[in-house]
């Protein structure tokens, strides 16, 4: 058997960064050989990342990038709250964003998992790309990113406008972060699931009968209204008061901001990604 030397070992433990022992063993176990050692290692490192398949990665961090005329926010999961602020899962996370942009990816491809994998190798952690998405953006979009609770929140909310200056940018960013404070779940009235409004009309009418009986139909039915409409502006970002000035609503704010920059201001979307939620 070849000798193995501790320079051997520091040069494997410095490619790998897997721990001495196991750089020693598995120079051991190839005869000296350095290219070999590496193999089993890594080999041995994805046997330990099939085994931790089944646990829970409920830590992690929402990631995001713009590169040229498209943005991507990702959500990276682990095991551990230490992990996810480690230096090597933080460049991971935005090295996924970078490769999802640059070769324009729509699903986890097999390129992205041998990345996730040799990370899993050397910090010994479940990882899991749970979702991601791209935002094609053309010369009237305009958009602001928020993160919140580092990173464990990530808030992207896109609009058009015709005037590209920093205070729309800055009020843009403010509703990002109105939605990681509120938690919308819906944009405006249109956008809001028809089965689920149909379930809350019927639960909220349901609970009011005791409020409205006895009162002319129309009243009743103006009472009932109005408790829909109470529901819904706690959930639509719309009808929600905004966060830095709640005499407003969010469209009432966003009106306001376009007049006064003259900007034709309209938000018409927003991504909010919650590590381990919705």
């Amino acid at each position: 058997m070849a000798a193995i030397t501790p320079q051997m070992v520091k040069e494997l433990r410095e490619k790998t960064m897997a721990g001495m022992t196991d750089c020693k063993k598995a120079l051991q176990d190839a005869d000296g050989d350095f290219a070999k050692a590496e193999k089993i290692l890594k080999e041995k490192g994805l046997a330990n990342a099939a085994k931790r398949a089944d646990r829970a990665s409920n830590e992690g961090k929402v990631f995001s990038l713009v590169q040229g005329d498209k943005l991507v926010i990702l959500e990276l999961a682990c095991e551990t709250d230490f992990v996810s602020k480690n230096e090597r899962f933080i460049a991971l996370g935005n090295k996924l964003c970078q490769i999802i942009l640059e070769k324009n990816l729509a699903a986890v491809t097999d390129e992205l998992k041998t990345l996730v994998d040799e990370e899993v190798i050397v910090l010994k952690e479940r990882f899991e790309i749970k979702r991601f998405e791209t935002v094609n953006l053309d010369n009237n979009t305009i958009h602001a990113y928020y993160s919140h609770n580092d990173g464990m929140i990530g808030v992207v909310v896109l609009g058009k406008t015709g005037k590209h200056d920093d205070s729309v940018k800055a009020y843009l960013r403010d509703v990002a972060m109105h939605v990681a404070a509120m938690s919308p779940l819906y944009l405006n009235r249109d956008s809001v699931d028809a089965a689920y409004l149909a379930e809350i009309s019927e639960i909220i009418t349901k609970k009011a009968e005791e409020d409205v009986k006895g009162k002319p139909e129309n009243i009743a039915k103006n009472i009932i209204k109005g408790k829909i409409d109470k529901q819904l502006a706690e959930i639509i970002l719309f009808e929600q008061s905004f966060v830095k000035e709640p005499a407003l609503t969010i469209a009432k704010k966003t009106a306001e901001v376009a007049k006064v920059t003259d900007s034709g201001l309209e938000i018409t979307r927003y991504i909010a990604y919650r590590v381990g939620g919705a």
